[in-house]
């Protein structure tokens, strides 16, 4: 079975990101791969992920970014 990171882009997404990472971590889990959210806002999502998702690796990018 191919090993895969789930790798989601985050910007001003406090009130979308429960919803995303629900439905992802139990499929992550599962199948055993990491997931990494990527976030450039300051609207809280950082603290969201780390307080609900402590398994989450969070990196917090000081200025905003686009998914590509």
């Amino acid at each position: 079975m191919p090993t895969v990171t789930v790798i989601i882009p985050s910007y001003r997404s406090a009130t979308t990101i429960p919803a995303v990472l629900g439905a992802v971590m139990p499929q992550a889990r599962r199948h055993g791969a990491p997931v990494v959210v990527v976030d450039s806002s300051d609207d809280g999502t950082a603290a969201t992920i780390r307080s609900r998702w402590p398994d989450v690796d969070l990196i917090v990018l000081p200025t905003r970014t686009l998914p590509g």
